[in-house]
């Protein structure tokens, strides 16, 4: 049997009182320890995975050899006891806060960039950056201006007979362009190609003041006569649309300004007149092709009586 010196048994002695004193620190403190070995600890138990704040100590002697336990070994680790029952349901792990805090982090990056982001710049107004755009609008008002412009020529009485004559009925034919296109825009076309379908849209567009324009311009370019007052009606129809597209649509403009401003304001103040003025021109055109026709039936009857008494 060895002889075992006062040394070993010193260590024998504080091994075993060290063991004691774990074992009483266990059963007075409320909390659970757990030893690692090799390395920290690998997680908290499932009794020790909710985050509830701990449970205050009981007395100041638990305290006391809670810090004497922990002092006098540094390998064992300390954890809070949970103070409600095991039967709820365990809450997530706490090392998955990572990445909710990270997510989190990116939302509110990306919730401030988008904050201070610069708005995006006003459109320009159609009146002042753009007012000439290439629409229904703006095709209906340059056929206007051109009808304007070829009904001014032809009704000038220092232009030629043959000039005048052309120029007329060209006027007559912008007019009949602009009516149809004016008519295509507002009413379109019939929705189904049956005859209830078709008498309601000619319901609705024989009352419009552009089919009136249309049959007039269409009857007198199929005619061979050749009157300089057909273009008066059409010269004022031109004058009034053009008018109000210039005052609409170019009132910012310095040219409009300078020059046209007066002449679209005097328009608009005497549109009275100008109707009337169309009118009486329309009315006595009416007169001239109703005495056109006396004159050519009666020229017609001469030439047939002439031939019978040839014949005879």
């Amino acid at each position: 049997r060895p002889r075992w010196g006062a040394g070993t048994r010193a260590r024998r002695r504080r091994r075993r009182s060290r063991g004691g004193r774990r074992r009483s620190a266990r059963r007075r403190r409320p909390t659970t320890t757990r030893r690692t070995r090799g390395g920290p600890t690998t997680g908290p138990t499932s009794s020790s995975r909710r985050t509830s704040p701990p449970a205050p100590t009981s007395s100041p002697t638990s305290a006391a050899s809670s810090t004497n336990a922990s002092s006098s070994d540094r390998d064992l680790v300390v954890e809070p006891m949970s103070t409600t029952g095991s039967t709820q349901p365990s809450r997530p792990d706490i090392r998955s806060s990572p990445s909710a805090s990270t997510e989190s982090v990116r939302a509110r990056n990306s919730g401030s960039s988008s904050r201070s982001a610069a708005p995006p710049p006003a459109a320009p107004q159609a009146g002042a950056a753009s007012p000439l755009r290439f629409d229904a609008k703006t095709i209906h008002f340059s056929v206007n201006a051109w009808v304007l412009v070829v009904a001014g020529l032809g009704m000038l009485p220092i232009l030629p007979k043959h000039l005048a004559d052309r120029a007329c009925k060209l006027s007559l034919l912008g007019t009949v362009l602009s009516s149809g296109y004016s008519l295509y825009n507002t009413y379109g076309k019939p929705r189904e190609l049956n005859m209830a379908a078709i008498q309601g849209w000619l319901q609705s567009v024989l009352g419009a003041k552009d089919f009136i324009h249309l049959m007039f311009s269409l009857l007198l370019v199929t005619s061979q006569l050749h009157l300089k007052i057909a273009a008066l009606p059409v010269f004022c129809w031109a004058l009034d649309h053009v008018a109000r597209f210039l005052r609409r649509n170019f009132s910012r403009s310095s040219f409009y300004r300078g020059y046209l401003e007066e002449p679209c304001l005097w328009v608009e103040t005497n549109n009275t007149t100008l109707s009337l003025l169309s009118s009486n021109a329309e009315l006595a055109l009416g007169f001239l092709l109703i005495i056109s026709l006396f004159s050519y039936v009666a020229l017609t009857f001469l030439g047939i009586m002439e031939t019978l008494f040839h014949l005879s």
